[in-house]
């Protein structure tokens, strides 16, 4: 079985305890059904990744044992995606599989045959939406950073952007 990889905001050395929180704890305990003394990867999102033990359950998260602390190389190059707003839910998958395939940075932008137009408050929901689509993305394929994921911005602001 592979070792499960976890989203880790934050930053540790080794033989330090952290505190994983309660999502983490409800994802560890109930649908990996991890015990006491199981190993699992954390990774920071800046290309860190931590070997670590669990050591305790408790009542708000999971307390974890950092056994190494390993820096993945940077690539050599960057890799920015600048996207046109699709209809519906099409974002999300592209946020997740350009993710998956290694882009850096992810912006969206509105163009003059966009169909969607977004009031602030939705827009700061879908980036927020899709920061979290990305972290897990990361997490699944294996990465250890998390892809920049910008604004909406108009057509001008993404040619100066590039």
């Amino acid at each position: 079985m592979t070792v499960p990889r976890i989203f880790f905001p934050g930053s540790a050395g080794e033989g330090e305890q952290c505190e994983l929180g309660e999502q983490t704890l409800r994802y560890v305990k109930s649908v990996l059904r991890m015990k006491k003394g199981d190993s699992l990867i954390l990774f920071d999102g800046a290309g860190w990744e931590y070997e670590a033990l669990i050591k305790t359950f408790l009542a708000d998260g999971v307390s974890v044992k950092v056994l190494t602390k390993t820096k993945i190389p940077d690539k050599t190059v960057k890799i920015s995606l600048f996207q046109a707003l699709p209809k519906a839910s099409k974002m999300d998958f592209i946020v997740q599989k350009a993710t998956e395939l290694g882009v850096d940075r992810i912006i969206s932008f509105q163009s003059v045959r966009s169909v969607p137009r977004l009031s602030p408050d939705k827009a700061r929901a879908k980036i927020s939406r899709w920061r979290s689509i990305a972290t897990e993305a990361s997490r699944q394929c294996g990465r250890a950073d998390i892809p920049e994921i910008g604004g909406i911005v108009s057509f001008e602001e993404m040619l100066a952007c590039s």
